[in-house]
C-alpha cells in the first residue's frame, strides 16, 4: 500500500509477538494487528483504530508493556474526512483487547513515520509535528501516570514545507539515556542530525551533525553500552547508506559507510543489536541485505 509504511514485529516482555501492518479497505487505509505466543500460530488480524472512515490509517510503532501488553501508536485520518488534519494517536493492548484511545496531537504531518521507545520516565513518543504556518519539525509526547503530557517540539529547525517528507524521526532510550535521530531540510538545507538526553527525554544537548552533505533521510537509531549508532541515506554520485557512532555525550566518529544502495530503492534501512554487533537491513535488488557494521 505504501512503501514507507512498512510491517513491524515487536517481541513482547514475558513472551509472545505482536505485527502491524497496512490493508486497503476501498479507499480507506487501516493498520491491522495480530499476536502470537510462539510467532508460528497467530491470532485473527483487529483494526487497531476506532475509526472507520475512508481515510488514512498508518504509520504505527508497537512499545512492548508490562507482560502480554503494549502500548500502540498511529496516525490516525478520521478528521481527514471532514477537511481537518491527520492525528496521533495510542491505545494499549491488554492482552485481549485494546483499551480506549488517547489523542496525543491532532495536527501531525501526514505520512510520516513515529517513533518510541519507554524511558525511566515513562514512555516517549517522537514524530513529526505540523503548525499552522506549516512548520513541520519533530516534536515529544510522554505517556506517564497513565496520562499523554502536553507535547512540544525538540528540534527547532524551522521547517517550513507545504507537503509531507516521509521522513520520519527514531528514538532509542535505556533509562534516563535518550537518543533522538531524524531529517530536516529547513531553509533548503538537508541535514541528518542527532541529539542526546540524560534525563529521560525531558531535556537534549545541543545537536550534531551527521550527515556529509546530501542525505535523503530515513534515519534509524540502537543505543551501545557506551553510547549509540545512527544510520541513514545519503545520495551524490553514488547513493550510499551511512552510519555514525555516537559517543555517550553525542559527539560523532567517523563516517561509517554500510553499502551503497539503490538511493530511495533502499526502503527504509532498519538497525539491530545482536550477540553484541549492530546489524543493518535495507532493501537490495536482490530482497534484503543484511551487514554486520565495523564500529571500529
Amino acid at each position: 500500500v505504501n512503501g514507507a509504511d512498512f510491517p513491524s514485529v515487536v517481541a513482547l516482555d514475558g513472551g509472545g509477538y505482536a505485527a502491524q501492518w497496512i490493508e486497503s479497505r476501498g479507499e480507506a487505509r487501516d493498520v491491522r494487528v495480530s499476536t502470537s505466543a510462539d510467532g508460528r500460530a497467530w491470532s485473527a488480524s483487529a483494526v487497531l483504530h476506532a475509526d472507520r472512515s475512508d481515510s488514512e490509517h498508518g504509520f504505527a510503532t508497537l512499545v512492548p508493556g508490562p507482560v502480554g501488553r503494549f502500548t500502540a501508536l498511529w496516525l490516525d485520518g478520521a478528521a481527514q474526512s471532514k477537511g481537518g488534519p491527520q492525528a496521533l494517536r495510542a491505545a494499549e493492548w491488554d492482552g485481549r483487547a485494546f483499551g480506549p484511545e488517547a489523542s496525543i496531537d491532532a495536527r501531525v504531518c501526514d505520512c510520516c513515520s513515529t517513533a518510541a521507545a519507554m524511558t525511566s520516565g515513562g514512555l516517549l513518543v517522537a514524530y513529526r509535528d505540523r503548525s499552522e504556518g506549516e512548520v513541520r519539525d519533530i516534536s515529544l509526547a510522554r505517556l506517564s501516570g497513565g496520562a499523554w503530557g502536553a507535547s512540544k517540539s525538540v528540534t527547532n529547525d524551522g521547517w517550513v514545507i507545504k507537503g509531507c517528507p516521509v521522513n520520519g524521526p527514531a528514538l532509542a532510550a535505556r533509562g534516563k539515556r535518550v537518543v533522538l535521530a531524524w531529517y530536516t531540510a529547513a531553509g533548503d538545507k538537508p541535514a541528518v542530525k542527532a541529539a542526546v538526553s540524560t534525563d529521560g527525554g525531558s531535556s537534549f544537548g545541543p545537536p550534531a551533525r551527521l550527515d556529509e552533505g546530501h542525505p535523503s533521510g530515513r534515519v534509524d537509531v540502537v543505543l551501545l553500552d557506551d553510547g549509540a549508532v545512527v544510520q541513514w541515506l545519503e545520495n551524490g554520485e553514488t547513493p550510499r547508506l551511512l552510519a555514525r557512532r555516537l559517543s555517550a555525550d553525542g559527539k560523532p566518529g567517523p563516517v561509517i559507510v554500510v553499502a551503497e544502495v539503490g538511493g530511495r530503492a533502499a526502503g527504509s534501512p532498519r538497525l539491530a543489536v545482536w550477540g553484541g554487533r549492530v546489524l543493518s537491513a535495507w532493501t537490495g535488488e536482490k530482497g534484503v541485505r543484511l551487514s554486520a557494521l565495523d564500529l571500529n
